[in-house]
């Protein structure tokens, strides 16, 4: 970060913001309502090599998570 931005951070810093967004996304992302989706096109990603399942809208094309397997 000092090289590129010129701002000094500690690795901790920058682990307690990644852990603070990663918490406020989990609770948006539990208030949404996917029950107007008519279409939607599932799919299994990897994460960590760690299977994901997921789907995307097929009129919107609004991805969501549908469960960590």
């Amino acid at each position: 970060m000092r090289d590129i931005l010129g701002v000094s951070i500690s690795v901790g810093s920058v682990h307690n913001l990644n852990q603070l967004a990663a918490q406020r996304a989990g609770d948006i992302n539990s208030t949404q309502d996917l029950s107007q989706i008519r279409v939607g096109l599932h799919d299994e990603i990897f994460h960590c090599n760690e299977p994901v399942l997921v789907g995307v809208d097929a009129h919107s094309t609004y991805c969501y998570l549908l469960s960590s397997a």
